[in-house]
């Protein structure tokens, strides 16, 4: 089976970051899937996703990414890649068209940035 690393961490109660590296393909799209559905079931919906060392991507790891952003539009969060994906992943995005349906930011900060756009929040309140 094609090595694949999945991390999650929970950067508040509302935001996670997803980092992930070797293969996304048939062989391991679902720990990503789960991961999502775990974070869903915790209802955190506004997602970070840096996917640096991650090497491959089939069309059944693009497929978990769609699924997971119409879950998280569906409950009024976002989803943001960071642009630090490796050529030929961000090639695979591209190709089949689904870059343009995602956000993306340069660095974290750009990313909560793309988080808080639009949304109100109280003084104090962690992202």
């Amino acid at each position: 089976m094609p090595a694949f690393n999945l991390r999650v961490r929970e950067l508040s109660s509302r935001t996670a970051l997803i980092e992930a590296e070797g293969q996304l393909d048939f062989a391991t799209f679902d720990q990503l899937e789960e991961a999502f559905s775990g974070l869903f079931a915790k209802s955190i919906y506004r997602l970070i996703l840096r996917f640096p060392g991650l090497n491959y991507m089939s069309s059944a790891g693009v497929g978990v990414l769609i699924g997971a952003r119409t879950t998280v539009i569906e409950n009024k969060g976002k989803m943001v890649i960071l642009n630090d994906l490796q050529p030929h992943v961000r090639d695979v995005l591209d190709i089949l068209g689904v870059s343009q349906i995602f956000h993306f930011a340069d660095d974290l900060t750009a990313a909560h940035e793309v988080l808080n756009a639009g949304q109100p929040s109280a003084p104090g309140s962690p992202a």
